[in-house]
């Protein structure tokens, strides 16, 4: 939801910039129509901060943080209250806890793209609760994320991986049920989404707007990284 876009004026100014999709009720009704209607909340510094931490059953702990985009007129933030208590509850019953609220395999792409890319954006990727949206789809109740504010990547090729700092996150990413999932899909991101051919296609298309120098910045890290990661993934890996 994002593409390069060029502005021109009869004085001779010309500019170039990336114009994004806005992420409201416009965008979930066109991007995930058969998921429509449900919570989206855009994770902010405000208040306690969107660290997705538990904070109790009193809703108003997590208003500020959790910027209700859509169905605000309901004033219903329970399951976010729900998420964090998913993800702080004790260790006996934590996969059952998080199996209900949360899409984990989406979760784990998630932090896997952010890790190929190396974002390096104050983010939930990295160790503050900002530029993320979270939705909660009603058709079966459980959250996912949503990325926002990635003009920071391609930087940091040696980068370690699992990279977020937040306890929640960290705890969930580093969970034998989640870290399988995120080894796959860092194994799957670099063979086909990330590789070689793949990246070249996407270089191709924005060389005109990105300039050389960039497209082969991004080109040496696409390389890097990729070693970087294959070099630590286990033998086997299953999903």
């Amino acid at each position: 939801f994002a593409t390069f876009m060029s502005l021109g004026m009869d004085d001779g100014f010309w500019t170039e910039y990336v114009q994004m999709e806005r992420i409201d009720e416009y965008f979930v009704a066109h991007q995930m129509a058969h998921e429509s209607g449900g919570n989206l909340y855009r994770g902010t510094r405000a208040g306690n901060g969107s660290d997705l931490r538990y904070h109790g059953e009193d809703q108003s702990e997590y208003r500020r943080a959790y910027d209700k985009v859509t169905n605000r007129q309901e004033a219903d933030w329970s399951d976010i209250v729900r998420l964090c208590r998913a993800l702080n509850s004790p260790e006996d019953s934590y996969v059952e806890e998080i199996e209900q609220i949360i899409d984990i395999d989406q979760w784990a792409r998630y932090f896997a793209v952010h890790t190929v890319l190396s974002n390096q954006e104050n983010s939930i990727y990295r160790q503050d609760g900002d530029d993320y949206f979270l939705y909660s789809r009603p058709s079966d109740g459980r959250f996912i994320l949503l990325p926002w504010n990635m003009d920071s990547v391609f930087q940091e090729p040696q980068e370690r991986l699992f990279r977020p700092d937040l306890p929640a996150v960290r705890r969930f990413l580093r969970h034998p049920l989640v870290a399988s999932r995120y080894w796959y899909h860092l194994s799957e991101l670099i063979d086909r989404t990330f590789s070689a051919p793949a990246v070249e296609i996407t270089l191709g298309r924005i060389r005109r707007s990105a300039g050389i120098r960039y497209v082969g910045g991004m080109r040496s890290f696409r390389a890097e990284r990729s070693r970087f990661i294959r070099a630590q993934l286990p033998t086997e890996l299953t999903a």
